[in-house]
């Protein structure tokens, strides 16, 4: 069997390594492929993308135009017709495409073609663009996404949901229960575990009292997640844990634009570390906190998506701060621990419900909410999809 998988993001970005990589591996060492042809896009000339076993990575420059429209305008149509090229000369037996986004492109280049479409981490995005005020009612990239969601619904062999509630959603639109699967994003526990060497000798280096409390923060700010609202949380810890709290934030960003934003906050920054860090080393300073904060904004349409730092945080032992309607996330937090549910607004009642948390002490913590990553984030749930997923292609393909 020959793949092609499509991304939409840079071979390079934090989405890619953490939810597309870990996927090629497991593919590639299933038997039945033979061939992986990775593509992805590149906003920012060529990047050095590690190899893989059995993968050819592609990447697809588009560089930015200086007006978004005129950059998804050449998305849209240079990536169907790499695809199409792609799918001919490499006579291709699958494609999975990455995101509703890759999967348009996906959609646009094989609308014709009898060849199967696998649509992972499918969730509606437009509107989560839309609600989240990064996209207005009346922006193209909207309408024209909207469009391609439809036609996947409809087109894709596979639709990949990443929670139980879009899965839900789907069903009540009339989609074919054979036709969707419900996997979150996944990883690999043991590469995230609580360590209390690293705990020490982080806190060390980043010369913190090995009993200050700590809170963390990785990801971006904006868009779908909170921004403002985000630091001014951030301040209401500090003022709820006192003197001898402490803050690691791991990001995209510049140090220069979260300092300032830190500052407009009213923040102390030197209690404060900005770092960015290769993907690897993230469990070294997860080690070294005591909770994680998880700042997506909590729409309606919030209820459908994942996300993937609160994977890593629950296989690290830290309790996660989140919003009610946040995937399923918010609800597995509710039933089975892992965190606590806050009001961003008033967040003072979370705060103490989680200083209790914190007495256990973070082994026993680490202890207690492992298991929460395993039940639902461990990386054999994706090994068992894939193993499922080529079995249902073998039997669809001699049906």
């Amino acid at each position: 069997m020959r793949i092609l998988y499509l991304g939409y993001w840079s071979a390079t970005d934090t989405l890619t390594q953490s939810v597309i990589v870990p996927r090629l591996q497991v593919l590639a060492k299933l038997s039945e492929v033979k061939k992986i042809f990775f593509c992805s896009i590149e906003r920012q000339g060529h990047v050095n993308f590690e190899k893989l076993d059995k993968t050819e990575w592609i990447g697809f420059e588009s560089k930015p135009k200086g007006n978004v429209l005129f950059t998804k305008f050449d998305d849209f149509t240079g990536l169907p017709k790499l695809i199409k090229q792609k799918v001919e000369q490499e006579k291709i037996d699958l494609v999975i495409a990455n995101s509703p986004l890759a999967g348009g492109a996906c959609y646009l280049a094989m609308k014709n073609s009898s060849l199967p479409l696998v649509v992972e981490c499918f969730e509606p995005h437009a509107d989560s663009m839309l609600e989240s005020k990064v996209w207005t009612r009346w922006d193209p990239r909207y309408w024209v996404l909207k469009y391609l969601e439809q036609k996947q619904k409809k087109y894709a062999w596979r639709l990949v949901t990443v929670s139980e509630h879009y899965t839900r959603k789907l069903l009540t639109e009339g989609v074919e229960h054979s036709k969707i699967i419900t996997l979150a994003n996944c990883l690999k526990i043991s590469d995230f575990e609580f360590n209390s060497s690293k705990r020490k000798e982080t806190r060390a280096k980043l010369t913190w009292p090995q009993d200050a409390v700590v809170g963390i923060y990785v990801g971006k700010f904006g868009g779908i997640y909170y921004d403002k609202e985000a630091f001014e949380l951030f301040k209401k810890a500090f003022d709820f844990f006192g003197e001898n709290y402490r803050m690691i934030i791991l990001s995209g960003h510049s140090r220069a634009e979260v300092k300032g934003k830190l500052v407009d906050a009213g923040i102390a920054t030197d209690k404060v570390r900005i770092l960015s860090v290769p993907h690897h080393e993230v469990p070294s300073y997860l080690s070294a906190a005591d909770f994680a904060f998880a700042t997506i904004k909590p729409t309606p349409i919030r209820v459908y998506c994942c996300p993937v730092k609160d994977g890593e945080y629950w296989a690290n032992g830290l309790p996660v701060l989140l919003e009610e309607g946040i995937g399923d996330d918010s609800d597995i937090v509710k039933e089975y621990g892992g965190g606590v549910i806050i009001n961003n607004q008033n967040p003072e009642q979370g705060f103490e419900k989680l200083r209790n948390l914190l007495g256990e002490g973070r082994e026993e913590l680490s202890r207690k909410i492992k298991p929460v990553a395993f039940q639902f984030r461990r990386f054999e749930l994706i090994e068992e999809y894939y193993t499922n997923l080529l079995k249902a292609f073998s039997h669809n393909k001699t049906s």
